[in-house]
């Protein structure tokens, strides 16, 4: 990727969602979790410039009095769509992608991630979180990464098999135009913690995820 050293970074934002009605506006360590993640992203050098997308006119409002300038995005929009868009829109860019349902992803985090995808640049195309799977997996009809039928096989032997956490990505304008995608054909698969692969997807995992506050703080602060 050309420019690897300066992003343009992109949070999504939404005012509902799955999770809450009050979607990334609501609250989250004394202020939102929008909020949040934008006060890990003003900590991470390097960046072209950070913009918010969105379909809320009051999340326009809130990136406006923060300094951040708004990509506003149509109500039903695709991130298929989106995504393209975006790619057009920053042509020759390199785009880091930060979800605020990844709040224990920390500043630190990110800019060990940044650091790591520029040694690797030169190979891989692309860079998402992750975590590494060392279970036994099944579709509805058979295991996935084992012979279920030829006896035991300790979890050592298992193939490695990579999650992503949903919570950064690196991806170049151009892939995100011609795809529609946050991956490349050759992404770099850099694993974070647990805690760091965390993810907001329902109101149970809202309320729970805050005991975690404590350890997060002890780590990062």
């Amino acid at each position: 990727m050309k420019n690897k050293n300066k992003l343009i970074c992109i949070i999504p934002g939404l005012e509902k969602n799955s999770y809450s009605k009050k979607g990334d506006l609501v609250e989250w360590g004394g202020t939102t979790l929008l909020e949040w993640k934008l006060s890990q992203v003003f900590k991470v050098e390097n960046l072209q410039e950070i913009y918010i997308t969105t379909p809320s006119s009051k999340i326009k409002s809130l990136a406006a009095s923060l300094g951040v300038k708004t990509i506003m995005r149509s109500k039903g929009q695709s991130l298929n769509a989106l995504y393209k868009f975006i790619g057009k829109k920053f042509k020759n860019k390199n785009i880091l992608w930060l979800n605020p349902t990844s709040p224990f992803l920390s500043e630190k985090d990110i800019k060990k991630f940044i650091i790591k995808y520029n040694k690797v640049s030169n190979h891989n195309d692309s860079a998402f979180t992750c975590i590494q799977l060392n279970e036994f997996l099944f579709d509805k009809k058979k295991s996935l990464n084992f012979n279920s039928l030829k006896g035991a096989i300790s979890r050592k032997k298992l193939p490695n098999l990579y999650q992503s956490t949903n919570g950064a990505y690196i991806v170049s304008s151009k892939t995100m135009e011609e795809v529609g995608s946050l991956y490349g054909k050759k992404p770099f698969k850099h694993k974070v913690t647990w805690l760091q692969s965390l993810e907001v997807k329902s109101s149970y995992e809202l309320e729970n995820f805050k005991f975690f506050m404590s350890k997060y703080i002890k780590q990062n602060f």
